[in-house]
């Protein structure tokens, strides 16, 4: 999960292009775009392969499914941010996309590792 995320915040810095990620240079600002955005990559595969690696796929439905969110989310914010009419109906779309459904499939994650029925927890 923490892959992932991270996979994210190294993509945002590129689309956003920030050069200072939590009082640090970040990686575009070192390294440039084209570097950042395959560490980014690099970061998303891995987390997506470990996600795999006992073989139980739902973990990967649920984390692709973060992921598919998370770029709608950014898009969405990219579209509206170009046109300046975001009402708050949009703010909460593009948070819930962006940030929401990350902690969300962390919490799906977890409760799915954990349960004995684990029929319960799948969408």
């Amino acid at each position: 999960m923490e892959l992932l995320h991270t996979a994210t915040l190294v993509h945002d810095d590129v689309v956003d292009e920030s050069f200072e990620r939590r009082g640090f240079f970040s990686i575009n600002a070192l390294w440039k775009n084209k570097i950042a955005v395959l560490v980014g990559d690099y970061l998303l595969s891995k987390g997506l392969l470990l996600s795999t690696s006992n073989n139980d796929f739902e973990h990967l439905h649920l984390l692709s499914e973060a992921v598919k969110q998370m770029s709608e989310g950014e898009l969405l914010q990219i579209e509206k941010a170009r046109k300046l009419n975001l009402d708050e109906a949009i703010y909460f779309e593009i948070i819930r996309n962006k940030t929401a459904s990350l902690l969300s499939s962390a919490c799906a994650v977890g409760a799915y590792s954990t349960s004995k029925d684990k029929m319960l927890l799948i969408k």
